[in-house]
């Protein structure tokens, strides 16, 4: 029976890899086989459950079996090639057209959002209810933090070996305005700062805000950016940051080992250069354990740490956060001066469901 049931899965998965039964299409039902092999039914499932295994077939309840094709073995992309000299940065229409150019009906990839079906919706319909309604709580501009808040992220951020006081988090407007703020604290227009190559078209656009160049290093797809081409550029070029996507990279999708996130905080410690890191992917790891960041392995206090709840919560709240370290001061000014204070209801709504154990 065993030799049968294969024998009938070799010759469906024949027909599917010469285009007979195509991707998506759906299966004579195990009757009809039955009879066209000459076979039990029985022999038909089995076939059907080996050509599953295999990666042809996808059952779906009470539908019956479709096509699938496996993914190809997929090479890792290679690596960008070193640049010789820093470039200015023109990303702004890029962004603005990938922001713009959305279906409905499609999956958004031109922006890293998570889809509606994994969001703690009603949970934080009620968390804003909540907060809307506590009185002049939600009427002050509580720069540089609602305090209910800034406490949660330290307890979050004690979880990932970074242990902090509630005063030293900056709240901001996003991840993406975080990323400004540091950029703003450690630059002035015309600096050159060192970026991943593939880099993320959000901190492209906020390198061209600030009016700064770019050197491009290397990422690795699997090992994150590469610590050989960035000590190239430091001993070339004035660097006055860098900025890293340490866990789970976009595009590249990159996770940097613990070991090189030591080896690049202590690189650029001893070249007295700050790290910013953008950390927003750290929490949606898939096995074993969430990353620890880069900023675990601070010691000088020079990792400017950025995050926000946009890819796990909810990207309208626009909630994020940043740990200056030594530039708060700085980066306290720059976020005063640019919009005074990030709002207070989002705020208070997700203390309340960070306490409830969201």
């Amino acid at each position: 029976m065993g030799v049968l049931y294969n024998q009938v899965a070799d010759q469906l998965q024949t027909l599917i890899q010469d285009g007979v039964y195509r991707e998506g299409e759906r299966l004579p039902g195990v009757r009809a086989l039955s009879r066209q092999f000459s076979v039990s039914i029985s022999t038909v499932l089995q076939a059907h459950q080996t050509l599953e295994a295999r990666g042809f077939l996808v059952a779906r309840e009470r539908s019956g079996y479709f096509v699938r094709l496996p993914a190809s073995d997929i090479p890792e992309p290679s690596m960008a090639e070193q640049r010789s000299k820093p470039l200015p940065v023109s990303a702004r229409e890029m962004t603005l057209d990938l922001c713009a150019d959305e279906q409905k009906r499609m999956v958004p990839l031109a922006t890293a959002i998570p889809h509606p079906d994994y969001l703690p919706l009603r949970q934080i319909q009620q968390c804003t209810l909540w907060a809307a309604r506590r009185g002049l709580e939600t009427l002050d501009y509580a720069f540089p933090g609602k305090e209910s808040f800034r406490r949660q992220i330290a307890q979050r951020m004690a979880t990932v070996g970074v242990p902090i006081a509630p005063d030293e988090v900056l709240v901001t407007n996003g991840a993406q305005e975080a990323i400004i703020l540091a950029l703003r604290a450690v630059t002035r227009p015309g600096d050159i700062v060192a970026v991943e190559s593939p880099s993320f078209p959000g901190i492209l656009q906020a390198l061209e805000v600030v009016g700064l160049r770019v050197i491009e290093v290397p990422t690795h797809p699997s090992e994150g950016l590469s610590l050989e081409g960035l000590q190239l550029a430091l001993e070339q070029w004035p660097l006055k940051a860098c900025v890293v996507v340490t866990n789970h990279s976009n595009p590249m999708g990159a996770r940097m080992p613990d070991v090189r996130k030591q080896q690049l905080v202590s690189m650029l410690a001893a070249a007295n250069v700050p790290l910013i890191e953008d950390d927003i992917y750290g929490d949606l790891y898939h096995i074993g354990e969430r990353p620890k960041p880069a900023k675990a392995f601070d010691r000088t206090d020079g990792v400017i740490y950025c995050s926000s709840f946009s890819k796990t919560v909810s990207p309208g709240l626009r909630l994020g956060w940043m740990i200056p370290g030594r530039h708060m001061a700085s980066a306290r000014q720059h976020k005063y001066f640019s919009n005074l204070a990030t709002s207070t209801i989002p705020q208070l709504a997700m203390a309340h469901f960070l306490e409830q154990g969201g």
